[in-house]
């Protein structure tokens, strides 16, 4: 009875080691990844994901920002290469053309959106009025907005007639507060924005319709020379 007993026990320890055993192989072993099956019934794996390609844009999707996105084209303007990006500037000036149009309150009621907005259309050949900035006086801007009274600077010299009164008045006022604003800030280092309103104030960004006559011969004649490689 005894030799039974102890040879159950063994059995039974035996038994033991096996599941402790399996149970530390089944923790060892890595994770099926998951399975699909096919047509003809035989588990294949899932391929992961790939990752999404990074996407770069110029200009924001959103429609409804439009001091972004006019201020994005200017300084592509200025760097000289918006050329690149002639289809998305397109849209923009359409869209923005559009809604100057329809006096929209995200235009007219932000005087920097609108002194830009003005500006920029008519440098790309829309036709704006000047009427249009008749709310822009110097009671409606605050007196230390420096940008917006920078913008207002640039919009004077963009007059296409010599009796544009609107605009002279603009530029008189917008002038001499930033005058003003510079001469105060000369004890202290000027910010980058201070150092871009002395540059304007000394070489004007266009000077009236001479500059903006001989911009539009220049981009004549180029057309006409494109043309004529055709022929």
């Amino acid at each position: 009875c005894m030799c039974t007993f102890q040879l159950g026990l063994i059995n039974g320890m035996d038994q033991k080691k096996v599941r402790e055993t399996r149970r530390k192989q089944q923790l060892q072993e890595p994770e099926p990844a998951p399975s699909s099956h096919n047509t003809a019934g035989v588990a294949t794996v899932a391929p992961l994901p790939l990752p999404a390609s990074p996407q770069i844009q110029c200009f924001p999707t959103s429609s409804t920002n439009i001091h972004h996105q006019l201020s994005m084209l200017d300084v592509l303007e200025k760097i000289g290469i918006s050329r690149h990006f002639a289809g998305e500037i397109k849209s923009v000036l359409d869209f923005t053309y559009s809604r100057w149009l329809q006096r929209d309150e995200e235009i007219m009621l932000d005087t920097g959106t609108c002194a830009m907005a003005f500006r920029i259309l008519r440098m790309n050949g829309y036709d704006v009025s000047s009427d249009s900035l008749s709310h822009l006086t110097e009671a409606s801007v605050h007196l230390n907005d420096t940008r917006s009274l920078l913008e207002l600077y640039k919009v004077s010299q963009v007059s296409t007639s010599k009796h544009e009164l609107i605009l002279d008045s603009i530029g008189s006022w917008s002038g001499r507060l930033l005058k003003e604003q510079l001469r105060s800030s000369k004890a202290q280092k000027l910010t980058p924005l201070l150092r871009e309103v002395e540059h304007a104030l000394d070489s004007p960004f266009y000077t009236t319709l001479d500059r903006l006559e001989h911009k539009m011969n220049i981009e004549q004649f180029d057309f006409m020379e494109h043309q004529m490689l055709y022929l």
